[in-house]
């Protein structure tokens, strides 16, 4: 069940993932497989923009084991659901919070640039350059690094930084 959960997802066939990823959880709640089949409901639910259903499934993978490589990603995707449902702050703590923990360097500048969007959405300009600048020191090449640029650029403008606002965004 959850390999077919995943593979439907990967092929976008969301409701054949969504309803393999629950048989799975109701029908073997003591499964090896529970936190990744929660952790793919709740990218089911992200694609279907269903972002308090989605954290409650990433939220559950967390308590089920806080310490776990998949509890790092759940944390993140968590986030990531309060930055879609535009409560920044929760994002913000969020993602402080797995900053904490050890990263691989591509992790934690995303993470980064997550925390920047975070910041952004509530106005901490100053926090949000610092660490869009972090998080493309860490990785100038990564897909998100266009938009953190942006990011950075927009917060130096917020903040009346005008030439440092144009040099982000030639980068």
């Amino acid at each position: 069940l959850y390999w077919e959960g995943e593979v439907s997802r990967k092929a976008m066939k969301m409701v054949r993932a969504r309803l393999a990823y629950q048989r799975l959880l109701g029908a073997f709640p003591t499964s090896v497989w529970q936190a990744h089949a929660r952790l793919g409901l709740g990218l089911v639910y992200f694609h279907e923009q269903a972002y308090t259903d989605a954290q409650q499934q990433f939220a559950q993978v967390v308590r089920a084991s806080p310490q776990s490589s998949i509890a790092k990603q759940a944390s993140v995707l968590e986030g990531a659901c309060q930055l879609q449902a535009k409560r920044f702050e929760d994002a913000a703590a969020n993602f402080r919070q797995v900053l904490e923990q050890p990263l691989d360097q591509a992790l934690r500048g995303q993470v980064s640039f997550y925390l920047g969007e975070a910041l952004t959405g509530v106005q901490r300009f100053a926090e949000a350059s610092q660490v869009y600048h972090q998080a493309l020191e860490l990785d100038p090449k990564a897909p998100w690094a266009t938009s953190a640029s942006f990011g950075l650029g927009w917060s130096e403008f917020q903040q009346g930084r005008c030439r440092e606002s144009l040099e982000a965004f030639e980068l």
